[in-house]
């Protein structure tokens, strides 16, 4: 309901940011890899997120081909928001892309609050030794959300 609420008031106080977010729909709905990927150097920040979730929607192998290498430069920018680095782990672990693990781990470390739950269910997409390392010791975590979804996670 929030989310619907600011995407409206962004709509309603300026015409030019309501284009960018019709563009994202229209390239979310048609699965436009490309555009979505270039949305992704977009200078705000809710447009890298919202670009980094609709690549989720995308066709998996194309996403593997065509925006991994940007999903993971923007996993592993520290200067990025927690929340955009989440969305891009988590379309990155739906397409199995094993190189984002290390990103992940070092993403779930710089993060907080939701943005850190998300990561640690990304991570737990995936079976490699050192994701596995990290959802155990994540077990014993402070934040009862990432402890939970780190002792879910399949081994």
């Amino acid at each position: 309901m929030i989310r619907l609420f600011t995407l409206a008031l962004l709509l309603a106080t300026s015409p030019a940011h309501a284009d960018v977010f019709k563009k994202l729909k229209r390239a979310t709905e048609a699965r436009q890899t490309h555009t979505l990927t270039k949305m992704l150097k977009h200078d705000r920040s809710v447009v890298r997120q919202r670009a980094a979730a609709g690549l989720a929607k995308c066709p998996f192998l194309e996403v593997r081909k065509i925006s991994a290498d940007p999903l993971i430069r923007c996993l592993e920018n520290a200067n990025e928001r927690d929340f955009v680095r989440a969305a891009c782990g988590k379309t990155l672990a739906l397409v199995d892309e094993k190189r984002a693990v290390s990103g992940i781990i070092s993403a779930i470390n710089d993060a907080r609050g939701d943005a850190r739950f998300s990561l640690v269910e990304a991570l737990a997409m995936f079976r490699t030794p050192e994701a596995r390392a990290t959802l155990n010791e994540l077990k014993g975590d402070i934040d009862p959300f990432v402890s939970s979804a780190a002792q879910g996670a399949k081994q």
